[in-house]
């Protein structure tokens, strides 16, 4: 017996959101379908687009697109609230696809989504079920993330031969980064993200500045002469330390720089990626919290996620009445100066 059917790729349906999804679009489709006695709905691939926003060009043949993701639905499950996405850019005409809009709008989103939704059983027969590649994939899109997107080729190359002490340790690096953006949505923090190479100079850290339209402040870990006080200062950078300013302030002499390896002990931070975000690992409160007054008295405030190959950018209010109350850390306020 013959029987038709129609070909239409998923993200040619109508929306309001910048690409077709699979929602009420889709179920009104297949119900023109059964009206016009159609039999099958003939779909172009579901794979997360890659090179050249081309989904023949994937880095799953498993995975989903998530751009396919529903908004309304994340919405009627409580996962998304209105304010969340309704008057987020995705697109800027509504015949034709904008994914550079996209990639710039899309995650934000469905991070929020994800931050408030709790494992159900589902989701765990899905785990268990799809164990053989969710795992691989999962790190796979957070260390190319972590690259700045770079293709696995481009990769230093103990990851890019996969070296399990190589994986280990990114598993290790990218839970902490997942820990401080957890927090932040907790907290319903708004925030931009700029993805670079690791950042090791001042002209690096200026060239973010740039590109994320305010200035980064500088973070320094300092202790005590006897190593038993640590303190991390939040100044902005382009003010020079001097230690005898800072000592008078907070009423401790001989301030040195603390070791690498006491930073990561407290801060679960390694050099160079020293952040405010740190104190999240300070559970026994063992760091002290001195900030500028200038940095507070600044519009935006920037920090990296515990790594310093991306760098967020937020409203200094949300750091001053959610970000700190939540840490926990009662902090100083000092004024230092400018020569």
């Amino acid at each position: 017996m013959r029987s038709s059917g129609i070909l239409m790729g998923v993200a040619s349906l109508p929306g309001k959101y910048g690409i077709g999804k699979l929602g009420a679009e889709a179920r009104a489709f297949v119900d023109f379908l059964k009206k016009a006695k159609q039999h099958y709905w003939q779909i172009l691939p579901l794979a997360p687009t890659g090179y050249g926003d081309s989904p023949y060009q994937s880095c799953s043949c498993s995975a989903g697109n998530p751009y396919f993701i529903d908004l309304e639905t994340l919405e009627e499950e409580g996962l998304l609230k209105p304010e969340d996405y309704k008057n987020v850019a995705f697109g800027d005409n509504p015949r034709y696809i904008h994914y550079g809009m996209l990639y710039e709008t899309v995650a934000p989103v469905l991070r929020k989504a994800y931050s408030r939704f709790a494992p159900t059983e589902d989701y765990r027969q899905f785990l268990e079920k799809n164990y053989d590649w969710v795992g691989d994939y999962a790190l796979f899109m957070a260390v190319k993330d972590d690259n700045g997107g770079k293709p696995w080729y481009e990769w230093e190359r103990p990851l890019k031969m996969a070296e399990p002490w190589a994986l280990e340790d990114a598993k290790r690096r990218l839970e902490k980064e997942i820990a401080v953006y957890d927090f932040l949505d907790s907290l319903g923090i708004e925030y931009k993200r700029a993805d670079h190479e690791a950042l090791m100079t001042m002209e690096a850290c200026e060239a973010v500045d740039q590109l994320l339209g305010a200035q980064i402040c500088k973070n320094l870990f300092l202790c005590n002469r006897q190593k038993t006080d640590f303190y991390l200062l939040l100044m902005p950078g382009e003010k020079p330390f001097k230690t005898k300013f800072l000592s008078k302030q907070i009423g401790t002499a001989r301030l040195s720089f603390a070791d690498g390896e006491q930073m990561e002990e407290y801060l679960n931070i390694t050099p160079g990626s020293l952040s405010l975000m740190g104190l999240i690992f300070d559970k026994e409160k063992k760091v002290h919290l001195v900030i500028d007054k200038e940095v507070l008295d600044e519009e935006y405030f920037g920090c990296h996620p515990c790594i310093n190959t991306s760098t967020l950018l937020m409203k200094t209010s949300d750091v001053k009445e959610k970000i700190l109350p939540a840490l926990g850390h009662e902090y100083q306020v000092v004024e230092l100066p400018t020569e």
